[in-house]
């Protein structure tokens, strides 16, 4: 937005704006972004606050921020997902009801844009609903923003007719409102993994992500995590020993797991062979392999590297990829972490 010219950034709040400028800079500060406490009231707007005090570095300015008060009718907070939603019931024409809790500046631009075309149109709900009652837990895995507990939840409560049965299926793995709609999108559009992380590391590149928020440093708090929870400390623990301050961490690219394949499987599997990583229902780390029917096992991994891939799992946005490799003592499966697009042959 700076970038763009803005100047004043308006958010509702219900706490001060000193309160609110007070623990962004602390936050700031600390490189924090992504793990401001959930209890923390009104903590997306501090974030913001936060990240202005971060870009001030690469622009060498800031927006203004003014905070106003959030307004309720009949008890409730004012929400933009339900001002959308009415918008759309309504057929793109903006309601009464709505008009009345709208800034007029705001009514000329939606009205502007909805008359122009460039308002986002409906969901293809059909296309969501088709690849979460029928993608595998591994092929879901691939998605962007779908962690191991959304994943389970999307199985175990196939199949989906409406909307509000997707929403209750994320909802139960613990997603909130934003958080559902970028997995949503995701699996409406099948967006990789990938395709996320290569955006955030252009992003990175140009200065625009918070050094918290980079794609080496979600993998270097796994990896540390991990050791932590090894030596008996509480993830939550760790992580806040992680964001307390900088740490040597070397975290492995690479992760090799041990299969529980029968006699039959093992007739059909070769060395090479792609593998899929997903967590079963039982939260047991497991692989699928393909070669005219589907095998499934768990993975036999130490503990560390079990917590460190688990918590790459559940990134939302690091991808992996699978091989079979056949071992001495039989065949295993090499888990790289962050695959990146390179020729040269694996280990």
């Amino acid at each position: 937005m700076i970038e763009d010219g803005v100047v004043d950034y308006v958010d509702a709040a219900n706490v001060s704006t000193d309160l609110i400028i007070r623990k962004a800079r602390e936050f700031a500060s600390r490189g924090i972004f992504s793990g401001i406490p959930r209890e923390l009231p009104n903590r997306n707007v501090i974030r913001w606050f936060a990240v202005n005090e971060f870009l001030y570095g690469k622009y060498g300015r800031k927006m203004r921020f003014h905070i106003i008060p959030e307004l309720t009718v009949d008890g409730s907070k004012i929400s933009g997902r339900e001002i959308r939603q009415r918008i759309i019931e309504n057929n793109l024409q903006i309601p009464p009801d709505v008009a009345r809790v709208l800034p007029d500046t705001t009514i000329s631009i939606l009205e502007r844009e909805i008359e122009r075309g460039t308002v986002p149109g409906r969901r293809n709900l059909e296309i969501i609903k088709e690849r979460m009652n029928n993608l595998s837990q591994a092929d879901l895995m691939e998605i962007a923003y779908l962690n191991a507990d959304a994943v389970n939840s999307i199985v175990k409560n196939r199949r989906f007719y409406r909307e509000n049965q997707i929403w209750a299926a994320f909802r139960k793995a613990g997603y909130g409102p934003v958080l559902t709609r970028l997995a949503m999108s995701s699996i409406e559009m099948n967006v990789r993994r990938s395709e996320v992380r290569d955006l955030i590391e252009h992003y990175t590149e140009r200065g625009w992500i918070p050094p918290d928020q980079s794609v080496i440093n979600v993998i270097r708090r796994a990896w540390f995590v991990s050791e932590r929870v090894a030596e008996g400390i509480s993830s939550k623990r760790a992580n806040e020993m992680f964001q307390s301050g900088k740490h040597r961490v070397n975290p492995p690219s690479k992760v090799e797991a041990g299969l529980n394949l029968r006699r039959d499987e093992v007739k059909l599997v070769r060395d090479g062979m792609d593998a899929k990583i997903y967590v079963d229902r039982r939260g047991v780390l497991s692989c699928q392999i393909r070669n005219g029917a589907k095998i499934k096992s768990p993975m036999h991994l130490p503990a560390q590297m079990a917590t460190y891939l688990r918590l790459i799992i559940d990134s939302h946005i690091i991808p992996f990829s699978a091989k079979v490799k056949r071992r001495r003592d039989g065949f295993r499966v090499l888990i790289t972490i962050n695959n990146q697009r390179k020729t040269g042959s694996e280990p």
